[in-house]
């Protein structure tokens, strides 16, 4: 049976962190887990209201991941495509 497993958190500048988990029956390795697709993993909204991240299409060029706890909407060009990719995309913001 697969059980979540939390796999570190992405700084969002001043809107907290996302926490990234993935399901998998043993213990994953992180540097695996980076090049899971985002639509694969499980985002949390930490740590104001623990919501979900879900995706959805913007334009043909760009993508949102919107928690549903709060509404907070994190606009993405579609070329974040992995973990990898997000870690990337919010280290250059951050």
């Amino acid at each position: 049976m697969a059980r979540m497993w939390r796999m570190g958190n992405i700084p969002v500048k001043d809107e907290g962190v996302i926490n990234v988990l993935v399901e998998s029956p043993i213990d994953p390795n992180e540097h695996l887990v980076e090049l899971n697709e985002i639509v694969k993993s499980t985002l949390y909204h930490d740590p104001f209201c623990q919501g979900r991240f879900i995706r959805n299409k913007l334009t043909d060029d760009f993508y949102a991941l919107t928690c549903n706890g709060c509404g907070l909407r994190l606009k993405l060009p579609k070329k974040v495509v992995t973990i990898k990719d997000l870690k990337r995309h919010f280290a250059k913001k951050n």
